[in-house]
């Protein structure tokens, strides 16, 4: 910047330069063009799943939100918000569309996985449950960890349900209180979690 003698009063933007007063004085000082830099199409595709990422996750249940942070405690200076964006970018796709639910992780943890987890359902009413093994090779602590359920139908591909189940490790089953949609996929998420809530398994995915 420099000081004038503005004799003609001048304030504000003049071509390249800018007239501005302080303290009394005139001073201009030149201002520098804004350079357009355009982004690749490598930069373009990942602000735009970027961008579909944090609006799927800005419309999460509290209870997935809260799965997340027990997940987010382990890692130094991560929040909920910043596990869900780090672990599931690549599940989304730049069209502002959900493309790959399977690898989608609501959670992360040293808790056990559930062995041979899978859905049956019943002949004659339809009923769905949710099995696993009851050959668990894991602490005895962890026996009383918590069944954690989220779903996904593929027609509203952005509304995440919490299911509401009670059930534990040694349970082996639970019936869910989902229907069977015909021509149309539904994605659940489990995970377990433990009896003081500060510690979670890794996200299973099972398809009906």
């Amino acid at each position: 910047m420099a000081r004038v003698r503005n004799e003609l009063g001048i304030c504000g933007k003049l071509g390249d330069l800018f007239f501005y007063r302080r303290d009394g004085k005139d001073y201009v000082k030149r201002i520098g063009k804004r350079k357009t830099v355009k982004c690749s199409e490598e930069q373009w595709r990942h602000r735009m799943r970027f961008r579909t990422a944090a609006k799927f996750a800005s419309r999460l249940p509290e209870e997935v939100r809260h799965v997340l942070d027990v997940a987010a405690a382990s890692r130094r200076g991560w929040s909920g918000q910043t596990f869900f964006m780090k672990q599931n970018l690549k599940a989304f796709h730049p069209d502002g569309t959900l493309k790959d639910p399977e690898a989608l992780q609501f959670s992360d943890g040293l808790r056990g996985w559930a062995y041979m987890l899978r859905v049956e359902t019943h002949e004659g009413n339809g009923q769905l449950t949710l099995c696993w093994s009851d050959e668990l090779d894991v602490d005895e602590a962890e026996r009383q960890d918590r069944l954690v359920v989220f779903a996904i139908r593929e027609r509203l591909s952005f509304q995440v349900e919490v299911v509401n189940v009670t059930a534990t490790r040694e349970d082996g089953q639970v019936e869910l209180p989902l229907e069977k949609e015909e021509g149309s996929l539904t994605h659940l998420f489990c995970c377990w979690m433990a009896p003081d809530g500060k510690s979670v398994s890794p996200t299973q995915h099972v398809a009906i």
